[in-house]
């Protein structure tokens, strides 16, 4: 690195470290691009990624560029300021220093005045070498930036050759690995020595100590197997005894609720069949007269009401069967009256029987 020593003015000290020039040089050496030979095989996506890294090493190279320019330029300015003060001081021995001129010749006096002012010319020659480092430096800089602008030309070319291929010859981009090995079966891909030094190893003695190390570990991991395998058979029965438990209580709900539903539409089919029933009986006109003190007292128990049967008998039941089906049988138009007319007939059998 550049160091610049504390003092200030013309006694402003600035050196150049090997270190610094290393470690550009160091820098330098990294930037490099490594073209395919064959950028089909690896598709678009690695060209566009060689793009990519030349462009940012080409920016990297331009920093550092700029960075010793920028030193170069110090040490430049630090050194015409050194020479200038170097050329005043000598003058001013010549002219008023009577030792300085009491010498023989110019050379002579050129002697003395270098000797009295040792610190400026040293630190002129500092300056002047720091500045020819840095000259080569740049240089090298320079190149390399040269080449890096060329490996993207490269690049270009590379993009333009791999269009005409596929406009022109019909080529198309492939998606190879970096790096993968070209198996080729009429090329041998390994060494004949490792092949001979695996086969030596494999026959070889077995010693009986490890052999029986290895059925030891064989029995271990058959009954460790076989407890997880039990362990997970019990759990996998429990699982399915709660899914069975679970599925009969989800049938249970189930029924019930088909039931309740069954029911509920039993009695409103009953309910609606019975109000049918009085709307009819309601609707009917009874042509007879009826003495209204031969008809039963309705507020006497079940029992004493005449002309009411108890249970009904086998002819009775037949014939009301047949009635259903009679009335089943009938046109839709004529239904409503067959029914009251059944009915009708009902009430006078029931009188006359009184």
């Amino acid at each position: 690195m550049v160091v610049v020593g504390q003092g200030g003015g013309a006694g402003q000290l600035m050196v150049v470290e090997q270190e610094y020039i290393d470690t550009i040089y160091e820098q330098l050496g990294s930037l490099e691009v490594a073209l395919d030979p064959d950028p089909l095989l690896y598709g678009p996506k690695r060209l566009n990624e060689k793009v990519a890294e030349a462009r940012n090493m080409l920016r990297s190279c331009e920093s550092v560029f700029l960075q010793v320019s920028h030193d170069l330029q110090r040490f430049n300015r630090a050194l015409r300021r050194a020479v200038t003060t170097l050329k005043l001081s000598k003058d001013n021995l010549f002219a008023n220093d009577p030792e300085t001129r009491a010498g023989r010749n110019v050379a002579d006096r050129e002697a003395i005045a270098t000797m009295k002012l040792s610190d400026q010319v040293k630190r002129v020659y500092r300056l002047e070498a720091g500045s020819e480092d840095l000259k080569a430096l740049l240089a090298v800089v320079k190149a390399k930036r040269s080449d890096l602008r060329d490996t993207q030309g490269r690049l270009r070319d590379q993009i333009r050759l791999c269009q005409e291929e596929i406009a022109s010859l019909g080529g198309r981009w492939d998606s190879r690995r970096p790096g993968a090995p070209d198996l080729d079966p009429n090329t041998p891909t390994a060494d004949i020595h490792d092949i001979d030094a695996l086969l030596a190893r494999v026959d070889g003695e077995i010693h009986l100590g490890d052999a029986e190390d290895e059925e030891a570990t064989e029995e271990a991991t058959e009954e460790a197997t076989e407890e997880a395998t039990e362990g997970e058979a019990g759990e996998a029965e429990e699982e399915a005894t709660e899914e069975e438990a679970t599925e009969e209580e989800a049938e249970e709900e189930v029924t019930e609720e088909v039931t309740e539903e069954v029911t509920e539409e039993v009695t409103e089919e009953a309910e609606e069949e019975a109000e049918e029933v009085t709307k009819v009986v309601g609707e009917s006109e009874v042509t007879e007269e009826v003495d209204p003190l031969s008809l039963p007292d309705l507020d006497a128990p079940e029992e004493e009401i005449p002309g009411l049967a108890p249970t009904a008998s086998t002819e009775e039941v037949e014939d009301f069967l047949r009635g259903g089906e009679d009335m089943d049988a009938a046109p839709p138009k004529k239904r409503k009256t067959f029914e009251i007319e059944s009915d009708l007939a009902d009430l006078l059998a029931g009188f006359d029987d009184d």
